[in-house]
């Protein structure tokens, strides 16, 4: 429900459901759009990068450039980015890729219309969709080769928190990729 807060047409949000939790509010964009709206309100921002990495550097630099602490709607002192990283880790660089063809697989079905269930892995080397620009932003490998792709991704763009994205088609190498990222990553 929006109410009206005053002559200058200023408004306050609240939500019955979220009513007494302070749950803070965080703006999801991927673009420098979003990005703007999300410094201009002094909220914490969101970048979905793991499937919509072309405006990553931008949207983080418009973010930090337009945040400001004035707003009626600013929850925090200083900006906060998080941003989504597609991830797979496997005991071998080998295993990684093969298993991440699920995701590519994924991305090719969507590209062409076809909507399938989440698909076993393949061939890295003909695998469909692993050419897909949307996926570069990744951390695929053994626990020291993703390690670093990861830190590479913190490195350029400074996020404050990372948003871990893992498809995979056994649900067993979902859970085993994310213990291997929690025992090496922190």
């Amino acid at each position: 429900m929006v109410q009206p807060r005053g002559p200058a047409h200023s408004t306050s949000i609240s939500s019955a459901v979220s009513a007494g939790t302070e749950v803070p509010l965080w703006v999801l964009g991927s673009t420098v759009n979003g990005a703007s709206i999300a410094g201009q309100l002094g909220l914490p921002f969101s970048l979905a990068s793991h499937f919509a990495p072309d405006q990553i550097d931008d949207a983080i630099a418009v973010y930090r450039d337009s945040f400001s602490t004035e707003a009626p709607t600013a929850q925090i002192e200083t900006p906060y980015v998080m941003a989504g990283i597609n991830v797979m880790v496997a005991d071998t660089d080998a295993e990684a890729e093969r298993e991440y063809t699920t995701l590519g697989q994924m991305f090719a079905d969507l590209h062409s219309g076809q909507r399938r269930k989440l698909q076993p892995p393949v061939d890295p080397a003909g695998a469909p969709g692993l050419d897909n620009p949307m996926l570069r932003i990744k951390a695929v490998g053994a626990p020291a080769t993703a390690v670093r792709q990861l830190e590479e991704f913190v490195e350029r763009t400074g996020a404050d928190e990372l948003i871990t994205v893992t498809y995979a088609y056994d649900p067993a190498v979902r859970e085993r990729s994310l213990k291997l990222l929690a025992e090496h990553w922190f």
